[in-house]
């Protein structure tokens, strides 16, 4: 890989960010955004030197509207693939949100100031489910697509060769400081997801919600 390319590109959308992963002459899109995004996403996309065939997979790591709203768009657009764990794969496909739990103050406070609840997005039917991981070298990325648990019951991560990994929501970094998430399905679940992806090798991790960090600064969130 060049040294003037980054293997992994953040697109902010606002309060939320997609991800794109550069592979040997293919693209992994990580994630969708909110409806309406598919535009911003496709020029970023354009930005890196690819069109919008060379996207060969696009991985949703969970089931929830501001990561799957532009989802059907950006298949319909790119001709890829869409990935996601068999578990919030329903979700995906009838255009819901999958379960929003909040577990702390500030979970209770977006809910009733954004109205977060399950919610209708373009429906889309995805082409690979997965249970405990995706291979992702058929696609010109080395890494793998983890099942992480905890924040839905489908949630996944993307874990590079390099150390990345992109955990959607299973941690967030609000204000630039890494914590659980604000909604939790199972928090024994997000807990052992957690050690999961310290255990099998990441270094510099990639919340959907803030900006990237080292390892280091999650470790007592696994305890």
């Amino acid at each position: 890989m060049s040294a003037t390319h980054q293997e992994v590109t953040p697109v902010s959308l606002g309060f939320v960010n997609c991800f794109i992963v550069r592979g040997d002459d293919r693209i992994v899109l990580v994630d969708a955004g909110t409806s309406g995004k598919e535009s911003v996403i496709l020029s970023a996309i354009e930005k890196e030197g690819f069109a919008p065939g060379k996207v060969a997979l696009i991985v949703i790591t969970h089931a929830h509207a501001d990561h799957t709203g532009s989802a059907r768009a950006l298949k319909q657009a790119t001709g890829a693939k869409l990935a996601i764990q068999k578990n919030d794969a329903p979700f995906l496909s009838a255009g819901q949100s999958a379960e929003i739990v909040p577990a702390s103050l500030l979970g209770q406070v977006i809910r009733l100031t954004t109205r977060v609840s399950p919610q209708a997005v373009a429906p889309v039917q995805p082409d690979i489910l997965f249970e405990e991981e995706l291979d992702l070298r058929a696609f010109g990325v080395n890494g793998k697509v983890i099942s992480t648990p905890g924040h839905t019951a489908g949630s996944a991560s993307l874990l590079l060769d390099s150390g990345k990994c992109l955990v959607g929501d299973l941690i967030t970094a609000f204000a630039g400081r890494p914590g659980y998430p604000p909604f939790i399905r199972d928090k024994r679940e997000l807990r052992q997801s957690i050690r999961t992806i310290i255990d099998l090798g990441a270094t510099e991790i990639y919340p959907a919600h803030g900006g990237a960090f080292s390892v280091d600064r999650i470790r007592n969130l696994a305890e």
